[in-house]
């Protein structure tokens, strides 16, 4: 398998893995990591969301950790 290949199927499990986040879990991390432009801050994105700082951080800690663990399931179960 080449390296395209390979990352074409790990774009597709991410996409799978994303589906599972609620609304502000997937917008907390597409703006803070910049995947719609520009990275913004917790405080903006805190304004924006009329949350405080501290709730995007948790809401983008429990983002990423559900992510990762649905990752980890996709992937395992890509393999039986």
């Amino acid at each position: 398998m080449d390296n395209d290949t390979k990352i074409y199927e790990e774009l597709i499990l991410m996409g799978k893995a994303f589906m599972i986040l609620n609304e502000d879990e997937r917008t907390v991390l597409l703006n803070r990591f910049g995947f719609l432009g520009t990275k913004e801050t917790l405080r903006d994105l805190a304004k924006t969301m009329l949350i405080s700082p501290e709730r995007v951080r948790q809401k983008q800690e429990k983002a990423l950790y559900k992510l990762s663990v649905a990752h980890d399931t996709l992937t395992k179960n890509k393999d039986i």
